[in-house]
């Protein structure tokens, strides 16, 4: 399924260019406002010229377009009170890559956590790090575009998780009958391993990885109950609920298809609500990395190889003699859009279908978001005290 990002490359750059008259939130004024602007027009540079060049070079410009984004990011996101808002590092290491036989085997690790560009760009979006060292294979398949082309030795991996809703007539009367229920969703992209598994086993599994499906119990395929690779997920009638306001601003509960789309990364939803993509939970973490985030480590590791082990980069992307060549491609191809439209979406940029909603209905919206990130901040733990690593517990 192709992926469902709102903007091309173009349209997304042009609406982050509007911004730059009147940037947001932290940045509207002094050097803030001048760190927004010149980080934003340089990572503009620096994505657009990967588009120019060969694999040979392409990662180490996509790396410096991320992290200048990061830095408008930064700029616009940090709190000004006591906070810096520029880092001092890459905050990401690979200390493996000398030892590496697949790049998969890459090996990606969290540093300086105070002021390295990886922790304050995960601190400024609400995101934890890198727990431990991870190889660049897991978080390779964390993105979308990766676990539809994954490298060697993934196959074990739990991924980006496709969660579609189905009306329940698409897999018989006799299903329906059977659970009284009548929506299910599909979740695919699931690794091999939990193919021999029990179902008690698989659906622990599952919420460890995916924890926003917690309310889910899975079942098999109805017609194919063997095969556990992809499952059905009951969809508990919580799931369908939204919030609306009544006159008196009070908060109410009613069904609409919006429901879903609160799951996960709005980047990721489709436009007609019954689909989106979900990232893991990786080893040592309590939620999911922002996807731009792994972006960013994944990029650095890319551009570390084609930086500093150049043999080692033109080895795996030879497509004659590499199997993880032609996956490779996909995946640093697809980097500029996935990127431009999550630093569009940071900014609440609107996407096309958003903007043609009836006044009435955009305005609603926003009142539900509202509330919704109101309730998320009171629910939200205390803060990490300085130098304590985000992605630990």
């Amino acid at each position: 399924m192709p992926l469902p990002y709102h903007r091309s490359v173009d349209d997304a750059w042009r609406r982050l260019r509007t911004l730059r008259h009147e940037p947001p939130e932290h940045a509207h004024r002094g050097e803030r406002r001048d760190l927004f602007s010149t980080a934003l027009e340089q990572s503009e540079q620096f994505f657009r010229a990967a588009d120019a060049v060969g694999y040979e070079t392409k990662p180490v410009m996509l790396y410096y377009g991320v992290s200048q984004a990061a830095q408008a990011v930064l700029a616009a996101r940090r709190d000004p009170k006591g906070q810096q808002q520029t880092a001092t590092s890459h905050g990401t290491d690979c200390p493996n890559r000398d030892q590496i036989k697949n790049v998969g085997d890459l090996e990606i690790s969290t540093t300086n956590a105070r002021a390295g560009a990886f922790s304050m760009l995960a601190a400024a979006l609400g995101s934890p790090v890198l727990a431990e060292r991870t190889a660049l294979r897991q978080l390779w398949v964390s993105l979308p575009e990766g676990v539809q082309l994954p490298p060697s030795g993934a196959d074990d991996l739990f991924g980006a998780a496709l969660l579609e809703r189905h009306d329940y007539r698409r897999y018989g009367d006799a299903f329906a009958d059977t659970t009284g229920l009548s929506r299910v969703a599909k979740l695919a992209h699931l690794p091999h391993v939990i193919m021999p598994l029990d179902l008690a086993e698989v659906e622990r599994r599952i919420i460890e990885r995916y924890p926003v499906l917690r309310n889910f119990h899975v079942m098999p395929k109805p017609d194919c109950p063997e095969v556990a690779w992809w499952l059905l997920l009951l969809d508990p009638p919580r799931l369908r609920a939204s919030l609306s306001f009544d006159r008196e601003g009070r908060p109410i509960e009613h069904a609409e298809k919006l429901g879903m789309i609160e799951m996960g990364p709005r980047a990721y939803a489709y436009p007609d609500g019954p689909s989106l993509w979900l990232p893991p939970v990786l080893s040592g973490n309590a939620a999911p990395l922002h996807p731009l985030v792994t972006w960013y480590a994944v990029l650095f590791a890319l551009s570390e190889l084609a930086r500093y082990r150049p043999t080692t980069w033109a080895k795996a992307i030879n497509i004659n003699t590499s199997a993880d060549a032609s996956a490779l491609e996909h995946l640093v191809d697809a980097a500029h859009l996935a990127c431009v439209n999550l630093i569009a979406e940071l900014f609440d940029v609107r996407h096309p279908e958003f903007d043609k909603l009836p006044d009435g209905h955009r305005q609603h919206r926003e009142r539900v978001l509202d509330w919704k990130r109101q309730q998320q901040t009171a629910s939200e733990p205390p803060a990490t005290p300085p130098g304590q690593n985000l992605g630990s517990g």
